[in-house]
């Protein structure tokens, strides 16, 4: 892609789109399906610090009229087209944590990951709409098996997926891993969550990056399994004995539900931290031309 010579940072989603930032925080939307882009204001300053791990760590979607980003506190928003407009706060509190952006129907829905919290925001007007209180659960009691939450927004419904990394394996001192599902209506985020019983998603496989979840049907002809769990992830690496050459590194896995098993499917080198900049998360797309 032309467009993305220079962008140091790619951020993928589930609707084609790749949202490209550059370290002097100039932003592009890009196609890689079809060759398109976007032209989109600098980013705001607070999305940079001194070694870039601002960028790496930012959150983002789209709608069809507007891109919603976070550096992990608060959101920002940007009608489209982008090119010659400027970022503005949205309506959700600027100090609140935000760990993913997932957009859908004409709301954003911004996660508080640690909170297991959702915030709606309206599409058009930024306002928040409503707030979907975390769901009762009961964390592990060791500190390094504290669970990571993910949002997915599925056909009217919203899925909170609670999961550990230790999941499904057995762990140091007796404490195995947890997984755990919890839905609630779209429309009535109120109305509170109630947990999926056996925490399984049927007929569907969940794909899963640091920027969010999304669902796709399990039907025999796309190669993926249901009720299966597919989670991009990366960890630091040192490979020498002063603890000078880190490396990221990137792990594919798949987590069947069925047979509460955890398999390793690929993985690889990411960038090297002393190259200038941190190496980024990897991050799921879905083919889509439009």
């Amino acid at each position: 892609m032309p467009a993305a010579c220079g962008r140091s940072f790619l951020f993928a989603s589930p609707r084609g789109w790749t949202l490209g930032v550059a370290n002097d925080l100039s932003a592009t939307l890009l196609q890689p399906f079809t060759g398109a882009s976007e032209s989109l204001p600098a980013l705001p300053p607070s999305f940079h610090d001194e070694y870039e791990k601002i960028l790496r760590d930012m959150v983002w979607d789209r709608s069809p009229d507007a891109v919603m980003i976070s550096a992990g506190k608060g959101g920002f928003f940007c009608k489209l087209p982008g090119d010659g407009g400027s970022w503005s706060a949205a309506g959700s509190s600027q100090t609140a944590a935000v760990s993913s952006i997932t957009y859908d129907d004409g709301t954003f829905y911004l996660l508080d990951g640690p909170a297991r919290s959702v915030t709606a925001v309206d599409a058009a007007t930024f306002a928040v709409t409503a707030v979907a209180e975390p769901p009762d659960l009961v964390s592990p009691r060791h500190s390094w098996c504290t669970p990571e939450s993910t949002l997915v927004v599925s056909s009217g419904e919203l899925l909170l997926i609670v999961r550990t990394h230790l999941l499904f394996q057995v762990a140091p001192y007796g404490s195995g891993g947890l997984f755990k599902v919890f839905r609630t209506d779209s429309r009535s985020l109120a109305a509170g969550w109630s947990e999926v019983a056996g925490g399984g998603i049927g007929n569907r496989a969940l794909f899963v990056d640091h920027l969010r979840g999304f669902c796709v049907e399990a039907n025999g002809l796309n190669g993926v399994r249901r009720n299966c769990v597919y989670v991009a992830s990366s960890h630091e690496m040192v490979n020498d004995d002063y603890g000078l050459d880190v490396y990221g590194r990137y792990t594919v896995s798949v987590l069947d539900l069925d047979e509460l098993t955890t398999q390793d499917l690929s993985y690889g080198n990411l960038l090297n931290c002393m190259c200038g900049r941190f190496w980024q998360w990897p991050s799921w797309i879905m083919p889509n031309p439009h």
